[in-house]
């Protein structure tokens, strides 16, 4: 709703960036039994808590229908987080739109140890900037087309040459050599891929590769005169 509001206020969906966390935000409950998106809260203030701590909460576990994303809640607290699921829902929604790319705010708060739940660093930007990189990645299959295999295309070029070697003698000799060239060139387009905490930068190299078979053929002929 924030990134939409902007682009109604005129700003380029291609300067807009979705922010993203890695922390918990944990209320206290008025009851157990009232544990949705929208019912009250007790007077405690709200907390922000690690991802690991997420991981290790004590409690029921909820994805709403509607966002898809989840919380968790017990008798006595609830914490509505991101989890590496509703991350990649979220950037994937950033793609399809249009938007510049994705802020990760809280990076010391992700688990970056790997030890809480799902046994990887930093498992929250991994799912969210993997999303990026098959994007990359399908973008730079489709756009590569091999070189078609035809002499047009290789650049193929043939030569000859012939030297006579006469001399005025009874006997005469003449050496004909006959070679045949053919250049092959081929163009490979290479995509790499750097992700940084704010956008991702894409870098296309060409390299042109030409290959030059020599063929030799050499007959020597002798003609005798009487």
């Amino acid at each position: 709703r924030v990134l939409n509001y902007w682009v109604r206020k005129g700003v380029s969906k291609r300067k807009l960036l979705l922010g993203l966390s890695a922390h918990g935000r944990v209320f206290k409950l008025l009851s157990d039994t009232k544990h949705r998106i929208g019912d009250p809260t007790g007077k405690a203030k709200s907390r922000i808590i690690s991802y690991a701590q997420v991981c290790r909460f004590k409690g029921k576990r909820v994805r709403t229908a509607k966002s898809k994303v989840p919380y968790a809640y017990n008798a006595y607290s609830w914490v509505g987080f991101d989890d590496p699921k509703s991350l990649r829902i979220k950037v994937r929604w950033m793609k399809k739109n249009g938007f510049g790319g994705f802020s990760f705010s809280s990076l010391n708060l992700d688990d970056f140890t790997g030890s809480a739940c799902h046994k990887a660093s930093f498992p929250l930007l991994t799912a969210a900037s993997g999303v990026l990189v098959r994007h990359s990645v399908a973008q730079a299959r489709s756009a590569y087309s091999p070189v078609k295999q035809s002499a047009a295309a290789h650049g193929s070029t043939n030569a000859s040459h012939a030297a006579v070697d006469s001399a005025p003698k009874k006997r005469k000799k003449r050496l004909v050599s006959n070679c045949v060239y053919n250049s092959y060139t081929h163009t490979h387009t290479y995509t790499h891929t750097y992700i940084t905490l704010t956008h991702t930068r894409t870098h296309t190299h060409t390299h042109t590769h030409t290959y030059t078979h020599t063929y030799s053929h050499t007959h020597t002929l002798t003609h005798t005169n009487y």
